[in-house]
């Protein structure tokens, strides 16, 4: 038998979602409690913090995947470029001390095209995601008037429904076909009745989470 795919998608990623927090959790759970044992505070645990992206990517198609993996990636290379040029170069000049000038890429604007408020791509899309009779034409016709004149987008040539982004390693087109339907990730109502009525744990933590997932009725 063979289901709607993305239904199929939304319940698969919100399972996931779910197992991951719930697991989190339980983790942080215990280790609080092995920490705390004989400590006076209750306050004081220990944490392990782990950073695992994906790297820049560029295919032949690029979607929404594409471009957060790629603005996460702008946001290390920023993280990189301030901590080992622009803060020791200061601090250099603080100290007088004498060094060759490094220049470097500042990706900063990049940066500000996807995310900053209120124009940044990422905001145009929350915002294009709560109309329900937007469409890709729409969103994508918003990120070419918020940004024609800006030196790190470009609009394609033809009718595409295409823009790019100037990256710090390179110019990458995306299509935006699946960018509202991604972002907003919906659960059927029906969906959420179903795994509320699960044996499966995971499944109703799922399907209790209304607060956080979004969900419609038709």
């Amino acid at each position: 038998m063979s289901y709607p795919a993305p239904p199929r998608d939304a319940v698969a990623k919100a399972l996931y979602q779910t197992l991951f927090t719930w697991l989190v959790e339980r983790i942080n759970d215990i280790v609080k409690d092995k920490v705390t044992a004989g400590q006076k505070s209750p306050y004081r645990t220990s944490s392990i913090a782990i950073l695992d992206i994906f790297g820049f990517e560029d295919f032949l198609e690029n979607s929404f995947e594409q471009m957060c993996i790629n603005y996460a990636n702008e946001n290390l290379q920023y993280y990189f470029n301030k901590h080992i040029f622009k803060l020791e170069q200061q601090e250099y000049q603080k100290e007088c001390i004498s060094w060759q000038h490094i220049t470097f890429h500042d990706n900063q604007p990049a940066i500000d095209l996807i995310a900053r408020k209120p124009s940044g791509i990422l905001h145009l899309l929350d915002d294009e995601s709560n109309f329900p009779k937007a469409t890709a034409a729409s969103f994508l016709d918003k990120c070419h008037r918020a940004h024609y004149q800006n030196q790190w987008y470009e609009k394609p040539r033809m009718s595409d429904p295409e823009f790019s982004i100037k990256h710090y390693a390179g110019l990458v087109t995306y299509n935006v076909t699946s960018f509202l339907d991604k972002n907003r990730d919906l659960l059927h109502s029906s969906v959420v009745k179903l795994l509320k009525q699960s044996k499966n744990k995971v499944s109703v933590l799922t399907g209790q989470c209304g607060h956080s997932c979004l969900m419609y009725s038709n």
